[in-house]
């Protein structure tokens, strides 16, 4: 009965990428992230160009940088690297501009966007304040939690949506009626399957409510009251209760537990902070309408499923929210748990989002620079999806040439390996390994035993199939040039010293044209659609007035000289760096360097 994920893929949920916190100027290397946003007051102040008369600062260059990378990108210094994101910015300025003398920002694609992500924003920024802002959890709590993990319970358990019903079958359950059976016909918990019989459960394993009732039983065969849960209300039995078998060592433990103490403060503040709104919103939820049979079929697209300050959700609505057609496939606690889910944060939002107007969230610097922000992108999305690409057109014919020139590069599955490894910290260590393997000792028991890589080793060093670029190169060499049933090393790495085990080969396999024609589609679209932004860049860059400050551009070099790097990150040896999100303008070009 903990939190269930099954509703994600149901609901559409806004990323936000939050600027890292100002930081004091020292000396840093090569490489400066985006996070040199922040002081934005400061590099208004450095002017690198005017187009068409409209000067353009350093922080307007920042944010059409971090618009375009996300937050993940990493900006090399120098004059050279600057030019080049002034180029991306004087493209940009120039699209923008054609775009307002098209009327595009008025437009009710644009402005619906905006609204929608800065309700999303306010919405974000409100439970940060009401939950995180206010969650603490003492090391006495986490380590008076883990003295008491060492009891396990084995329980059963009945779950229903109503309380009286509840009620009536734990009363049956009293009278000597058959709880397992109960549990298979009436109990709502996913655990009917087994007779509503749990395996050994420990303190932060199940709903709050039922475990401080849990393992306040002593004697087996004894009944909690009926308690509320998050999903409805339950009562249990304790079938045996006895030392946890498996109770984890601090070290594991206590990081685990500080998670679950904070998701039980978080479930109370929210459960406080819910009550409020509701009251404040007056908010109601027809529950009729949410029953699976009305969510998918019955209930009139404009029956009103909610009410909240006076404003309604339709049954309409609320199917335009869910993925109705994935929901057909769900079981009818699902589908009706996502219907009241989406239907209950609708009317969250329309409070939090009316409060707004008055606790200064709608204000917020923050919120309403991204908000700006995503206001210029979505008019550069319809300006390429109205005008831009509006005469970008793909036949048949083009598709199969595409494919033909390209079959052996873009369109053939590499050759992949099904591998086996172990990593250890020394040579002598893994050729000591290796000396057992050839004696008779299998890989699998080896890596177990041995394997400082924890993932792979619980797996018998299996890791699965991989391509080129998806392991360590010294490693990934090795692999792609022994055979099948093969064993290598050792390989010195900066991960340690490896031995490699390849289990199974694929080798390159051309992809026929049927089965490649959507991405020869999207690939030949993206090429097309990235030359008729260039043309339209080249139209619109000769016929501006583009006038570079040298002064400034030499005040910038300087200035993002002496900022900070971000602090860089660790990385898995194992995984493969991701490539960096194009650019939102395809065609941007450099701005030239200075002649004489």
């Amino acid at each position: 009965m903990k939190r269930n994920p099954s509703l994600a893929p149901f609901l559409t949920l806004a990323l936000v990428v939050l600027p890292a916190a100002a930081q004091d100027s020292k000396p840093a290397p090569d490489v400066v992230g985006p996070q040199v946003l922040d002081p934005r007051v400061e590099m208004a102040k450095i002017k690198l160009v005017e187009v068409d008369g409209h000067p353009l600062t350093l922080a307007d260059a920042m944010e059409a940088f971090t618009s375009s990378h996300t937050g993940h990108g990493a900006l090399v210094r120098g004059e050279a690297a600057l030019r080049e994101l002034m180029g991306r910015l004087i493209e940009r300025e120039l699209f923008l501009a054609e775009a307002d003398a098209l009327g595009l920002p008025e437009d009710p694609v644009v402005t619906g966007t905006v609204e929608n992500y800065l309700r999303s924003e306010v919405v974000t920024a409100f439970w940060k304040r009401e939950l995180n802002d206010k969650i603490v959890v003492t090391e006495d709590e986490i380590q008076s939690f883990y003295a008491k993990t060492d009891v396990a319970l084995k329980l059963t358990l009945i779950e229903v949506r109503d309380r009286d019903r509840c009620e009536a079958l734990r009363a049956r359950v009293l009278a000597g009626e058959d709880m397992s059976a109960l549990a298979t016909k009436e109990s709502a918990h996913p655990s009917r399957s087994f007779g509503g019989l749990l395996p050994y459960v420990r303190r932060g394993e199940i709903d709050l409510g039922i475990e401080k009732e849990a393992f306040a039983l002593e004697t087996p065969q004894s009944l909690t009251p009926v308690v509320t849960t998050e999903s409805g209300f339950a009562f249990a039995r304790l079938e045996e209760r006895s030392v946890n078998p498996t109770r984890l060592p601090p070290e594991v433990a206590l990081p685990q537990i500080r998670k679950i103490l904070r998701d039980r403060v978080e479930d109370k503040l929210r459960a406080e902070v819910e009550a409020r709104l509701e009251a404040t919103g007056s908010v109601t939820i027809e529950e009729p309408l949410l029953l699976p049979e009305m969510v998918l079929e019955k209930a009139e697209p404009d029956a009103v499923v909610a009410r909240s300050l006076g404003r309604t959700l339709t049954v309409k609505e609320l199917r335009e929210a869910l993925d109705v057609d994935q929901l057909r496939h769900q079981d009818p606690e699902t589908v009706q748990g996502a219907a009241r889910f989406v239907a209950r944060d609708w009317a969250m939002r329309e409070v939090i989002w009316s409060e707004s107007e008055t606790n200064g969230l709608r204000d917020d610097a923050e919120i309403v620079f991204r908000a700006e922000r995503q206001r210029r992108e979505t008019i550069l999305g319809l300006l390429a999806e109205r005008y831009v690409y509006a005469e970008v057109a793909i036949t048949e014919d083009d598709l199969r040439k595409y494919y033909e020139e390209n079959k052996t590069t873009s369109f053939t599955r590499p050759p992949e390996r099904r591998l086996a490894y172990i990593v250890v910290a020394t040579k002598d260590e893994a050729e000591k390994l290796l000396a057992r393997y050839k004696t008779g000792e299998t890989f699998e028991a080896l890596a177990k035993q041995a394997s400082i890589d924890k993932t792979s080793a619980v797996h018998g060093g299996r890791i699965g199939w991989i391509k080129k670029g998806d392991i360590l190169p010294e490693v990934e060499v090795r692999a792609f040039s022994i055979a099948k049933g093969a064993v290598d090393g050792p390989i010195e790495t900066s991960a340690g010293w490896f031995l490699v085990y390849v289990l199974e080969v694929k080798d390159a396999e051309l992809i026929p044209f049927n089965g490649a024609r959507t991405a020869v589609q999207k690939r030949l679209m993206k090429e097309r659609q990235k030359e008729a932004w260039s043309k339209w860049s080249t139209r619109l860059r000769e016929r501006a007035m583009v006038k570079i400050d040298d002064d400034g551009l030499r005040a910038a070099v300087e200035w993002l000289a002496r900022q900070p790097a971000p602090e860089k990150k660790l990385i898995d040896p194992n995984v493969p760096h991701g490539e960096a999100k194009p650019s939102a303008t395809p065609g941007a070009t450099p701005v030239p360097e200075k002649k004489g």
